[in-house]
């Protein structure tokens, strides 16, 4: 991995990493928020959670793209978050 403070390149990918990180993180939390019952029911009839899964999909995805692009730049293992990418392109295909 190359050092944090070595060019302005470097320092912006390991920026880019932390938020899509963190951007994965409240993505993650929002899902698993407890719904109601009542909630539950009318976001199925609406297709509201259709809509929303299919969102937080393409928004992980495209966070996970940031992220093995920045760790490229950094010269930083980027396997796990590969393999994270394409299980959710396989959720997204269903």
């Amino acid at each position: 991995m190359r050092n944090i403070l070595e060019s302005e390149e470097i320092f912006e990918a390991y920026a880019v990493i932390d938020l899509c990180y963190y951007g994965l993180e409240k993505l993650n939390m929002e899902l698993g928020k407890p719904r109601s019952v009542l909630e539950t029911e009318i976001d199925r009839v609406t297709g509201y959670t259709k809509a929303k899964t299919e969102e937080s999909i393409d928004t992980a995805i495209e966070l996970l793209k940031q992220i093995i692009e920045a760790k490229k730049k950094i010269e930083a293992d980027y396997s796990k978050d590969a393999e994270m990418l394409d299980k959710i392109r396989l959720i997204k295909i269903k």
